[in-house]
C-alpha cells in the first residue's frame, strides 16, 4: 500500500501509524515509501529550535534520503543543505567526506545513518563541526555505533523534548494498532568540548 508523506502533527502521525497496522503494517508502508523518521510537526519544530539555539552558520545534513526532513527544516527558517550519495532533485549528490569537505559545515545532521557505515565517527573527527545532531535507532542494549559516545573531545546529551515526539519506521503500539507508543528513534545532540584558557 503506497500512500503520500504528509507532515502531520503527533497526534495524526499515530493514528497513521495505527491505521497502517491494521492494513499492511507500519514498517512495510515505510519500506514503501522510503523513510525511516516520520516528519512530524512537533518534532521538526523541537529539532529546528535546537539548531537555532547552537548558534550554527553552516548546516549540512548528511545522508538525506528523499530530503523530506532537511526541507521541513528549511521551511522553519533553518538553513540546511541536503546531501546523499543516492541521486534526489532535492539533496545534492555527495558521500559524507565529499559533503565535509565541500562545505566545512559547523553543524551536521543525520538521521538514521547506518549504525555500521564509521559516518558518526567521519563526522565528529572533522575538524570544522562543533555540533552534531543525530537521530539513532535504539533499542534495548544499544542506542547506534557504541563508538561515538566515548569520543574525545565531545559532550552530548538526548534532546527529549524532541524524542516523545519522534516517530520512526521501527515504532510500534503495544496492542499493535492502539495503546502506548514505542519509540525507537532518539535525538542527540553531540557538542566540541572547547577548552577555555
Amino acid at each position: 500500500m503506497r500512500g503520500s508523506i504528509r507532515i502531520l502533527p503527533y497526534e495524526e502521525t499515530i493514528e497513521k501509524l495505527a491505521l497502517e497496522e491494521k492494513s499492511n503494517g507500519w514498517l512495510g508502508w515505510c519500506e514503501d515509501n522510503k523513510f525511516f523518521q516520520y516528519p512530524v510537526i512537533e518534532w521538526i519544530e523541537v529539532v529546528a529550535e535546537t539548531i537555532k539555539k547552537t548558534g550554527s552558520k553552516q548546516n549540512l545534513e548528511i545522508a538525506s534520503g528523499n530530503g523530506l526532513i532537511g526541507r521541513a527544516l528549511n521551511e522553519t527558517g533553518i538553513p540546511i543543505i541536503l546531501s546523499d550519495v543516492i541521486k534526489d532533485e532535492f539533496t545534492e549528490n555527495l558521500d559524507a567526506e565529499k559533503a565535509l569537505k565541500k562545505y566545512n559545515p559547523d553543524l551536521v545532521f543525520t538521521c538514521w545513518v547506518p549504525f555500521d557505515s564509521e559516518i558518526d565517527l567521519l563526522i565528529l573527527s572533522y575538524p570544522s563541526v562543533s555540533w552534531y545532531l543525530t537521530v539513532i535507532q535504539s533499542a534495548p542494549g544499544y542506542v547506534g555505533n557504541e563508538l561515538i559516545w566515548n569520543q574525545p573531545g565531545w559532550d552530548f546529551q538526548e534532546i527529549e523534548s524532541a524524542n516523545k515526539y519522534s516517530v520512526s519506521r521501527s515504532d510500534f503500539l503495544t496492542n499493535v494498532d492502539h495503546g502506548k507508543h514505542i519509540i525507537h528513534g532518539k535525538t542527540f545532540l553531540f557538542t566540541r568540548i572547547t577548552e577555555v584558557d
